[in-house]
């Protein structure tokens, strides 16, 4: 993997235009992790109002454990980052905390989203929509040669199972808070 890595690195700035560099710089802060913290706090309080307290609990808890998994991973893997990156980031690179943020925080909303809206359409846009962002952002950390491309695919790979496995243990919770609420009726039934 490492010459593959290399042969990107070396390959993105051939492909570099200003404007686009403008773009990307501000790609990488909307999707750094203080940025997807006020915006996860934002819409975990509102699902806290709506009263979907599970769902806003979820999205804390998999975006916090989250965020701390990827800490770890980084101090384990030791892993340097490119020396040619067009900003400064400071820490290590393995994996990608950018993509792994993106695609539980996109795919958790998309989530919620997809039980709100029935339509056949409306889920093939917030489909295709979370597949662009997440790829947008992963292409970023590329093309600000801020990170190997090692780190992008494994970024995709803890956040796709770091989001599936917060929504099965969302879906065990549900399923216990249902059991809870109809032993208490059969309970209250019962005397």
């Amino acid at each position: 993997m490492a010459a593959f890595d290399l042969a990107v690195n070396q390959w993105v700035p051939s492909i570099r235009l200003d404007w686009v560099t403008l773009i990307a710089i501000g790609i990488s802060y909307a999707f750094d992790t203080y940025s997807l913290f006020i915006a996860c706090l934002a819409f975990a309080g509102y699902l806290f109002y709506k009263k979907c307290r599970l769902q806003s609990l979820l999205l804390m808890g998999a975006m916090s454990a989250g965020a701390v998994f990827v800490e770890v991973f980084k101090l384990l893997s030791g892993s340097l980052r490119p020396v040619n990156g067009l900003i400064t980031v400071l820490g290590y690179s393995f994996p990608s905390g950018h993509t792994v943020g993106c695609i539980v925080f996109c795919g958790l909303l998309a989530y919620f989203a997809w039980y709100r809206w029935k339509s056949p359409r409306c889920r093939a846009f917030l489909s295709v929509l979370v597949i662009a962002i997440s790829l947008m952002v992963g292409f970023d950390r590329l093309y600000l040669n801020v990170h190997w491309f090692s780190d992008v695919l494994g970024g995709y790979l803890f956040g796709l199972f770091w989001l599936f496995f917060s929504i099965f243990l969302f879906k065990l919770l549900n399923i216990a808070k249902i059991h809870a609420k109809m032993r208490y009726m059969f309970q209250q039934k019962s005397k």
